[in-house]
């Protein structure tokens, strides 16, 4: 009789469990994180809404943080895929679009989404980062260095086509975009004065064509 043959252990359905479970444990976390904040939500609280026991909880993500930063990355994205926003289609098509115009409108369209869904956690976020330096970290590569370096393609491919005024150049058109294309200006208008995300995307088309196309190419 022949010995028996090992089989090579095939780790995939492990792994792919493990992923579907930090998956349902982020869905889970998320309303408790956004009605609640985050300080106040506890690993075991969301153990318990997903349904987990702790040490799976833990397993999956080793902190508080972690979770949270899970969260925020599903949020901002919109869905569990592992592709970064640039490398979606709403950025890259940014680099094809040789009207001025039709840059401005297709950078707002695939920026507002993104913010409107982020206005979902902002205030959690923005106060987190207050207490915690992990968190404070996180906002700032979110809102600020992440934010900035996205919309960079808009300025520098405005500067590219000769579209911009005299005297502005890809930094300033950058910097004007970044300061219209804000979740602070989002939440501000959206949240506090109770305009719809449609009109927040219509002035923020609006005012950056004011400031970054001149007339003549509008």
């Amino acid at each position: 009789m022949s010995p028996a043959v090992k089989r090579p252990y095939d780790a995939s359905r492990r792994l792919a469990q493990a992923e579907l479970t930090r998956r349902h444990i982020v869905d889970a976390a998320t309303p408790l994180f956004i009605d609640q904040g985050y300080e106040a939500t506890s690993m075991r609280q969301v153990a318990d809404a997903a349904g987990v026991s702790l040490q799976t909880l833990y397993n999956a993500f080793s902190s508080k943080f972690g979770v949270f930063s899970a969260v925020m990355d599903v949020v901002i994205a919109g869905d569990h895929e592992p592709v970064a926003l640039a490398e979606r289609p709403a950025a890259r098509q940014l680099h094809t679009i040789d009207d001025p115009r039709a840059l401005v409108r297709a950078g707002v369209a695939g920026t507002v989404p993104v913010l409107a869904r982020l206005a979902q956690i902002f205030p959690v976020l923005r106060a987190a980062a207050v207490s915690d330096a992990q968190v404070a970290e996180r906002y700032q590569r979110y809102t600020i260095e992440g934010r900035y370096q996205a919309l960079r393609v808009l300025g520098e491919r405005l500067e590219t086509l000769g579209a911009l005024p005299d005297g502005t150049d890809a930094t300033r058109a950058t910097d004007v975009c970044w300061a219209v294309l804000s979740p602070d200006v989002l939440d501000l208008l959206v949240r506090h004065r109770g305009w719809s995300i449609d009109q927040y995307a219509t002035w923020a088309t609006d005012t950056l064509l004011a400031a970054l196309v001149p007339s003549r190419r509008r």
